[in-house]
């Protein structure tokens, strides 16, 4: 789950974030139990 999260097609950076309570979020569903990045088909709002 951490190799696909960190390695595959879309990487994650949040240590950067100077905020703990929100970096700790991000790294909760990042890295925490039963973790997984999910995309959801939804068009570009960008041109």
């Amino acid at each position: 789950m951490l190799q696909a999260n960190y390695c595959g097609v879309v990487g994650v950076e949040y240590m950067h974030i100077n905020d703990l309570e929100e970096r700790r979020f991000l790294q909760e569903r990042i890295e925490g139990k039963d973790a997984e990045i999910q995309f959801t088909p939804r068009a570009s709002a960008r041109s």
